[in-house]
Order: C-alpha cells, then sequence, then structure tokens
C-alpha cells in the first residue's frame, strides 16, 4: 500500500507541473521525496490510508498520524514542504489530496491519542469529523 501511495502521489504532482527530484524512498526521516516546480524545490511527506469495503464515504474521518521528527521538520519548512494524503479504497477507489502545511492546518485538526502521544505520534482528523467519527484504523 506504501508504494501505491507514493505512485499515486508523484502521478499527481507530476500533472500539476512539479518535476520528480529525489524518487519516494522507505525509511526513517522527516520526508518522503523531493520535487522541484519554478525552479523552487519542495520537501514531500506522503500520508496512504487504506479505506475498508463500504467505509469510501467516511475516509475523511480516518486518521493521519505524523512522528514528533516529521511535524518539527514540517514546521521548520513550512513554505517548502507539501503533504499528500492518498486514499486507497478496497473497491477500487483513489484519491490524492497534496496540500501546503497552512492547508493542511484549515482541513485537518490535532486530536488526543495517549497511545500515539506516548510512542512520540501527533495524530490529526479532517475538521468536518466529531467526536462520532468512526475510527477505521482499526
Amino acid at each position: 500500500m506504501e508504494m501505491t501511495a507514493a505512485r499515486l502521489a508523484t502521478e499527481y504532482l507530476v500533472k500539476m507541473g512539479y518535476s520528480v527530484v529525489m524518487k519516494y524512498r522507505r525509511g526513517p526521516g522527516p520526508y518522503d521525496m523531493v520535487v522541484s516546480k519554478d525552479c523552487e524545490r519542495y520537501t514531500v511527506e506522503v500520508k496512504g490510508r487504506r479505506v475498508p469495503k463500504g467505509r469510501w464515504d467516511e475516509r475523511l474521518c480516518m486518521s493521519i498520524s505524523f512522528t514528533e521528527n516529521e511535524v518539527q521538520y514540517l514546521d521548520s519548512r513550512r513554505y517548502r514542504h507539501i503533504i499528500c494524503i492518498v486514499y486507497i479504497g478496497d473497491e477500487g477507489q483513489r484519491e490524492v489530496n497534496c496540500v501546503t502545511p497552512d492547508e493542511f492546518e484549515k482541513r485537518w485538526k490535532r486530536v488526543h491519542d495517549v497511545n500515539a502521544e506516548r510512542e512520540g505520534r501527533h495524530v490529526f482528523r479532517s475538521r468536518g469529523c466529531g467526536r462520532e467519527a468512526v475510527n477505521l484504523d482499526e
């Protein structure tokens, strides 16, 4: 799933006029790939989410988590960073949303998650989802 999300994010960014400087790479680090547009380089973080069968309409209520390292890097490079959230449905649906950190913060809010915080992760959920949102991570 990880490689499919990276491929879909890359295809989306290329369609938006970006060129790939450094292809997707696995492993620890504050970003997944590097792209460029209009002589400017941008780091990209890809977050892929599998959406279970029959749950496509609930995909925006799925939580997205970032490591402490990713959050610190994002904050230090706000104007040169892109976050791509890729939804991959079990019934073949695909959706890619690539946004700036500022746009991400308009659409997503940090939610309290004790287990994630113990692991040094930050969890976010779409601002359109309330407490009643289903946890699709299980």
